[in-house]
């Protein structure tokens, strides 16, 4: 509000276009420097450790600062798949998408068979291995430690019953 009123004492603002507005705007609270560290960030982005929606969340806030980067649906496309890790982009790249949405689509479609291959090699190693298949981990209502319940606890001792004799 303030750097409005001080813009309509040092300018004649009823003339100013949205694109005028917009430009005075950026430049006075997101100078061009910070846009063009946020454009270097989109270039440098990668999907690394995070999941696909969170590397889809940050590609869509990143791109914002580097329209010019990903103009088209294709290049959008290509952007996002160039950065995914190479264990889904590989298998995302075997077949072609031309929009982003397919894109995305496979690549969601690809980490969600890789969680469930783990889950099937987990319950298969520890039924091979003589296991059973892995539970909830309980934690123990006496003494607070995970793995047992109070009566396997080795602090609980029951109180012993007493009988008259």
């Amino acid at each position: 509000h303030y750097w409005w009123e001080f813009v309509q004492r040092i300018r004649d603002v009823k003339s100013v276009t949205w694109a005028e507005f917009e430009e005075m705007f950026l430049n006075m609270y997101f100078p061009e420097t910070i846009r063009n560290a946020k454009c270097e960030e989109f270039l440098r982005l990668t999907q690394g450790n995070m999941t696909v929606a969170q590397y889809e969340s940050k590609f869509l806030q990143l791109s914002r600062h580097a329209p010019h980067l990903v103009r088209t649906d294709e290049q959008r496309a290509e952007k996002f798949l160039m950065g995914l890790r190479p264990s889904i982009g590989s298998k995302v790249a075997v077949i072609p998408h031309d929009t982003y949405l397919k894109v995305r689509a496979a690549a969601l479609l690809v980490e969600r068979s890789f969680d469930i291959l783990a889950e099937q090699e987990s319950f298969e190693g520890a039924s091979s291995a003589g296991e059973k298949r892995p539970r909830k981990q309980y934690i123990c209502h006496h003494c607070g430690e995970p793995g047992h319940i109070r009566q396997n606890c080795p602090e609980f001792q029951p109180p012993s019953p007493s009988y008259p004799y």
